[in-house]
């Protein structure tokens, strides 16, 4: 059998998975008292982030492709779905678990899956995909539309 993995996708994940092992290291030692690194208020801390959920974000769009280009396999779509929801599940449960008063209720993995329902519809439209994103980022730029409001409701 011939190996159609692709490398530099293979190597993108591998260092979004150091640099989260990395950054989550660092949490703990701030968590315990070991480090004052500031992860959520220094600009430097803030790109991190910002860089590590585009690395896996990305790494999810490009998988995509590849995987559903010649044609939407939906068994395997659906299997992949399947363990990605239970993966955020066991990341809520468990952290409800340990820290009932700031669980994650909506992390990377739920965010991998919500997104990996939108995608699929766009995996074949690589020009309307190239539209939307330049429409969102270019009203992130602007803060529009501010959707601040959403933040009061309970």
């Amino acid at each position: 059998m011939i190996n159609t993995r692709d490398s530099a996708l293979d190597l993108m994940r591998g260092i979004a998975i150091i640099m989260m092992i990395a950054f989550h290291f660092i949490y703990d030692l701030n968590s315990f008292g070991f480090s004052d690194i500031p992860l959520f208020t220094h600009w430097a801390g803030i790109a991190w982030r910002c860089l590590i959920v585009f690395l896996f974000l990305s790494a999810v769009g490009i998988s995509l492709v590849i995987a559903h280009s010649k044609g939407i396999k939906f068994k395997k779509f659906l299997k992949r779905l399947l363990y990605l929801g239970i993966a955020a599940l066991f990341v809520s449960a468990g952290t409800y678990v340990m820290f009932p008063d700031g669980w994650v209720y909506f992390g990377i993995l739920h965010l991998i899956w919500f997104s990996t329902i939108i995608a699929i519809s766009f995996v074949n439209l690589p020009k309307t995909s190239l539209l939307i994103a330049a429409l969102i980022l270019i009203g992130a730029i602007f803060d529009q539309p501010n959707l601040s409001f959403i933040s009061y409701f309970p």
